[in-house]
């Protein structure tokens, strides 16, 4: 039987060129992030991301943590955010 997702918020998060983490609402188990125009770097497990030091979230593309088979709220309490050049919007909608 799938597994409902209910909104928790929405979140628009500008990168710049410092590491910058995500306001995630209580209660969030589940997300989906979108790259906006500009490539980004992302870390978890408490490491900080630096323009070259990271895993590159490329423009357009969607980190998606809502797989319905796993819960995911400590890393995405952990995950930092970096721009690699120029600034990046991130938007993030948050489920429980």
């Amino acid at each position: 039987m799938a597994t409902r997702l209910n909104s928790l918020g929405h979140q628009q998060l500008t990168v710049s060129n410092t590491a910058v983490g995500l306001t995630v609402p209580a209660g969030t188990t589940r997300a989906v992030i979108q790259c906006g125009a500009t490539n980004t770097v992302r870390w978890s497990a408490g490491a900080t991301p630096t323009a070259s030091l990271g895993i590159e979230l490329a423009a357009g593309t969607i980190l998606d943590l809502s797989d319905p088979m796993g819960e995911y709220p400590e890393f995405i309490r952990a995950i930092r955010f970096i721009r690699t050049a120029n600034d990046a919007t991130l938007d993030a909608e948050f489920f429980g």
